[in-house]
């Protein structure tokens, strides 16, 4: 199991993914873009954003090459739409089990294969639900 957490003055979320590849869904503009700016933003963003995961975090925004896949290990892989869309490797649930890592696919598509965790928010507060 991994955790992700982020938290800043006006957005906080909290994710457990279970399974290698989780997708993660959502109605628009309830915050799944911005958990993945927050990520991206980092240790840049100072006190302002706290970024924590079991993981290192690595954002795929070009999804040419699986190297990435093949090789880092210990990490949680981040694609948001619409990379996914591109996104076909019958391999990597072996190569993420191999390097002990995981992977979250944003999409705002409804039907999905596999795991799929739903991003609900409540003012500040965002979680995810199974779906």
């Amino acid at each position: 199991m991994v955790e992700l957490q982020v938290i800043s003055d006006n957005y906080r979320c909290k994710i457990r993914l279970e399974r290698r590849i989780t997708y993660l869904r959502g109605n628009s503009g309830v915050g799944k873009s911005t958990l993945v700016n927050y990520i991206l933003l980092g240790d840049s963003a100072g006190d302002a954003v706290n970024v924590t995961c079991d993981k290192r975090l690595a954002v795929i925004q070009d999804i040419d090459s699986n190297e990435r896949f093949r090789y880092e290990k210990n990490t949680l892989f981040i694609l948001d739409d619409p990379i996914e869309t591109r996104f076909s490797n019958s391999n990597i649930e072996e190569m993420l089990i191999k390097n002990d890592s995981y992977m979250l696919i944003i999409s705002r598509v409804d039907s999905l294969p596999g795991a799929v965790l739903e991003m609900k928010a409540e003012g500040i507060e965002h979680y995810c639900v199974e779906f």
